[in-house]
């Protein structure tokens, strides 16, 4: 019997811009690769943000679409009650912001739902250009 996986990876890049501490950060929860056990099937990947004093952020998101696909995204409406999601062939354009003043710590900014669209493929899930706090 052949076994095919699926593999995503996901690259972590620091987002920082003047003004944000060197430590600030956005992250996805699981980080690494998420292997699919033979079956390529449906994902949930948390993006997190671990920040001081900031109050909104967009994060631009690129992949092979060949290999996946967000079929989803579900953001904070807690403590981003404003945002926006963009869907485009191998790119996702996510914008976030708080009602609060600002915010320090760690909070999850959302979750994306990705499917594998090959069982023989592997992508890098980056944070590109046009990434910011």
């Amino acid at each position: 019997m052949k076994i095919i996986s699926c593999v995503l990876v996901f690259a972590m890049l620091a987002i920082s811009v003047p003004m944000v501490a060197a430590q600030d950060k956005v992250y996805f929860v699981p980080q690494g690769s998420i292997v699919d056990g033979g079956y390529c099937n449906s994902a949930d990947v948390e993006i997190w943000v671990n920040a001081t004093e900031f109050k909104s952020g967009q994060i631009n998101l690129s992949y092979n679409s060949n290999c996946a696909n967000v079929t989803n995204y579900a953001w904070n409406t807690t403590n981003f009650p404003m945002s926006g999601w963009t869907h485009h062939d191998g790119r996702e354009w996510i914008t976030f912001m708080t009602s609060m003043p600002s915010l320090t710590g760690n909070y999850q900014i959302g979750t994306l739902t990705i499917h594998c669209e090959s069982d023989e493929c592997t992508t890098p899930l980056n944070f590109i250009e046009g990434s910011k706090l």
